[in-house]
């Protein structure tokens, strides 16, 4: 028997979450909980839609022609978006071995009429073996480093899909060779997938799909005990955390999204937005607005960001902030003058099944010009990364590093339980 982590192909086309609002509140706290939630599950919780090319060509990992080719592939049949999200092909292929422990959950794709499916996993399974792994925790019950994995197959028996009860705050799915052998048969793309342990003790760690390696650098690292924390914990005051890889590759977006990623994860773990750096948090708000605005235009900014109080308004102060005030004056003057529409205009836009059916669509996409003219002044993906390198408590930390900060933080939050429980509460309101 063989045992990989899954993972994904990052060098292909993706899927970008559109608001980590609905996502944040009730999508995460439920797919981290081992319980069933088809009964639950609305596809609202989580808005995706694919990326644009601008996003995707990254000049230091390919040349444009290299990029197009790989972009022009579409969306594989694997991806991982705040969760591992199969496309209907591969949930044809692998529900005889998925669906014995998890569920597929649908998301509809923004802009398209396809439906791709999260993959809940509701099993947590003893089969890792605690006392013969070589393991690191950074707090009671949350596994910062695996040196080693042991597992003991007769706890796997007809398993091929699982999460670790020892490390139960985490979504990261383990899977058997079955799995493998399945997607390799058929042609499925997008899917990676780590050797972390088998029974035959001389196996090399392997990525599917790529070389053999030697065993992982982590292995060779002494423990290095407690985590110490960084930063204000639990504090709007905490300092900015971006992984070193991000900040490496040198590009703004990288920068902008190494920032976005840490934040998802610590509201993954339950944080509330006065919990996380107000520094990291002005990032988010900014990058979601301009995001939007690229996307659909000051239509969609209102659409989905107007009902969320102070949402645009977060996103102009953190324009402000950047130093971009064309920008935040365009985007100033176009909330303001959507706040004087007629109600029932206003009204009727907001609630239509989609932005684009109502009358208000044309009046408020009125705007797009003064906000398209102020951004070909100001080149806000470079002000907004720059503004995140220049924060005085911005912390650039190694992999390891800041994995340990943010389980630090996810065991520091005192009332998990209430948490979890108001928002699958909310879920049913």
């Amino acid at each position: 028997m063989k045992i990989y982590k899954l993972s994904f192909d990052p060098n292909l086309q993706s899927l970008r979450v559109i608001s980590y609002d609905n996502w944040s509140k009730y999508g995460t706290p439920l797919l981290q909980k081992p319980v069933r939630m088809a009964d639950q599950w609305d596809p609202k919780f989580y808005a995706v839609r694919p990326i644009s090319f601008s996003e995707f060509y990254m000049p230091q990992e390919h040349t444009k022609k290299e990029a197009k080719a790989l972009f022009d592939r579409g969306v594989p049949d694997y991806i991982f978006s705040r969760s591992s999200l199969f496309s209907q092909s591969a949930v044809n292929a692998l529900s005889p071995l998925l669906l014995p422990t998890g569920e597929f959950l649908p998301v509809e794709v923004s802009g398209t009429n396809t439906v791709v499916y999260a993959y809940h996993c509701v099993h947590l399974s003893e089969a890792f073996d605690t006392v013969e792994s070589d393991f690191e925790c950074s707090s009671p019950g949350v596994i910062s480093t695996f040196n080693r994995y042991v597992f003991r197959p007769e706890m796997l028996k007809n398993v091929h899909a699982f999460r670790l009860a020892a490390d139960a705050l985490r979504t990261s799915i383990y899977v058997t060779d079955e799995v493998v052998s399945v997607v390799s048969s058929h042609g499925l793309t997008g899917f990676k997938f780590k050797l972390v342990w088998s029974d035959n003790e001389d196996a090399s760690t392997t990525d599917q799909g790529g070389s053999k390696k030697d065993k992982p650098a982590a292995a060779r690292i002494p423990n290095k005990g407690k985590v110490k924390a960084i930063g204000k914990v639990l504090s709007s005051d905490d300092c900015v955390m971006i992984r070193r890889s991000r900040i490496d590759k040198g590009r703004s977006l990288d920068v902008i999204d190494g920032n976005a990623d840490v934040v998802g994860d610590l509201i993954e773990g339950l944080l509330n937005d006065d919990e996380i750096s107000a520094d990291a948090i002005l990032s988010v708000c900014l990058n979601r607005l301009f995001m939007e605005f690229q996307e659909g235009g000051f239509a969609q900014v209102v659409y989905n960001m107007l009902l969320d109080e102070g949402a645009i308004q977060k996103g102009i102060e953190a324009l402000d902030a950047i130093n971009a005030p064309k920008a935040a004056k365009a985007f100033s003057i176009a909330l303001r003058d959507v706040q004087k529409l007629d109600e029932k205009v206003l009204s009727r836009y907001l609630n239509a099944a989609a932005y684009t059916r109502t009358s208000g669509f044309q009046l408020i996409s009125a705007f797009d010009s003064s906000i398209e003219k102020a951004f070909s002044k100001e080149d806000i993906l470079e002000l907004h990364a720059d503004w995140l390198r220049c924060r005085p408590r911005l912390q650039i930390l190694d992999d390891q590093e800041i994995d340990g900060q943010i389980a630090l933080r996810m065991n520091a939050v005192p009332d998990k339980e209430a948490r979890f429980a108001a928002a699958k509460n909310a879920t049913k309101e």
